[in-house]
């Protein structure tokens, strides 16, 4: 499992927070510290419990694969935020000292506790709040047509997914988005969209498919489009799991986790085996969907009737990455051996057909980068427009 000592394996620990907590903590563990940072101007040069105590501006001169930072301060929020303007990555960089002050909490497996954010709704509700939303788009703006994707699987888990093409210039779709933001707000729909719909125009919606993968793709008002997927999958699976990867190993990482948010993260975890049975090939006796699938679907109604243990919970991840180590030939044992997931954690064959579908000269970069002309926006404004996942980690695509 999971443990904070993990972390501090070979790494420089420093304190943030010269403060009481960070006495209990010290106290009560074992941890061997390098030296305190504090937001406390009147405490830089000093020391405390036999520490240099340093502004925290001193990070910046530290590798960050070098140290590790326990947060020992009430103001964790804060610092959290500060520490991650200065390119820390929480869990993975630094944590909260405060799950840590007694000496059994170091080893305890995450997450440790689970917040139950789950509000109970039925598929009515759900297409009401949709019908709602989308009168509303409909008498305010110039739509064209709204299509929906992905499915309500799981009521009270499950979010709406919509894409809307308007006959508005880029300008006037952010502003309508940030309309549409209030209005939901105001009616306490927000619940029901986990993120924004797709907001597009004739310009941006030929390109969707280099993007975005939309499933179930079914209109709900106004006219047909012709939505031409592409033949990207095989590429867009392999970037979806590799930047999925990461979210997988971070909720053995996290102190808390909410309960909507493992539903979903359990289902793409269904969703990555799926897709790779039909990029590596398995047949139907290696890899049993319908099982897998069930098992997903038992611990979204476990999650549903608050039965959802920490235990039970963390025990079905592991198994469903024993299933996906299976069909990639990963190196690594358990995702508890991960102390910091790259692509080098990746087999040989992996990272060789990674590498090759984000170099400059493969030919789904070309379309990106020629559809990024066309659109004459960025990469990043790409990202943020189609609700694209951070496909390339690359300077040129910054």
């Amino acid at each position: 499992m999971a443990q904070l000592k993990y972390f501090l394996k070979e790494k420089k620990v420093i304190i943030f927070g010269a403060s009481e907590n960070a006495k209990r903590l010290l106290a009560n563990n074992n941890i061997v510290v390098e030296y305190f940072v504090d937001n406390d101007d009147k405490k830089w040069g000093g020391t405390f419990l036999n520490h240099f105590v340093k502004a925290p501006d001193i990070l910046l001169n530290e590798k960050k694969d070098n140290i590790y930072i326990i947060v020992a301060s009430i103001y964790y929020p804060e610092i959290a935020e500060q520490l991650k303007k200065l390119g820390f990555f929480e869990n993975l960089n630094f944590c909260n000292g405060s799950n840590y002050l007694y000496a059994d909490k170091i080893n305890s497996d995450f997450p440790q506790k689970f917040i139950n954010d789950i509000k109970h709704y039925t598929i009515e509700d759900y297409e009401k709040v949709e019908a709602k939303a989308i009168g509303f788009l409909k008498s305010n703006y110039n739509l064209i047509s709204i299509y929906n994707f992905g499915s309500i699987s799981t009521p009270s888990i499950s979010d709406i997914d919509l894409l809307l093409y308007f006959n508005e210039s880029p300008s006037k779709l952010e502003e309508i988005k940030i309309k549409f933001r209030h209005y939901l707000k105001e009616n306490k729909y927000e619940y029901f969209f986990c993120h924004d719909p797709l907001f597009l125009n004739q310009q941006t919606f030929k390109y969707l498919s280099l993007f975005h993968t939309v499933t179930n793709f079914n209109k709900v008002f106004g006219k047909d489009l012709n939505y031409e997927q592409g033949n990207y999958e095989y590429e867009k699976t392999l970037i979806w799991n590799y930047y999925f990867y990461k979210r997988i190993w971070r909720i053995r990482t996290n102190s808390e986790f909410n309960f909507r948010q493992s539903g979903m993260l359990i289902k793409n975890m269904f969703h990555s085996i799926k897709n790779n049975s039909i990029l590596f090939k398995q047949n139907s006796k290696e890899i049993n969907l319908i099982d897998i699938e069930k098992k997903v679907e038992e611990i979204r109604s476990k999650i549903l009737s608050k039965e959802l243990t920490v235990s039970y919970f963390l025990n079905a991840v592991d198994d469903l990455w024993e299933i996906i180590r299976f069909q990639e030939n990963f190196q690594i044992g358990k995702l508890s051996e991960v102390c910091q997931f790259d692509i080098n954690y990746l087999p040989a064959k992996y990272k060789e057909l990674y590498n090759e579908i984000i170099s400059e000269k493969s030919e789904y970069v070309i379309k990106i980068k020629k559809a990024l002309e066309e659109m004459d926006i960025s990469y990043s404004q790409a990202r943020k427009l189609f609700g694209a996942l951070p496909m390339f980690e690359i300077p040129y695509y910054v």
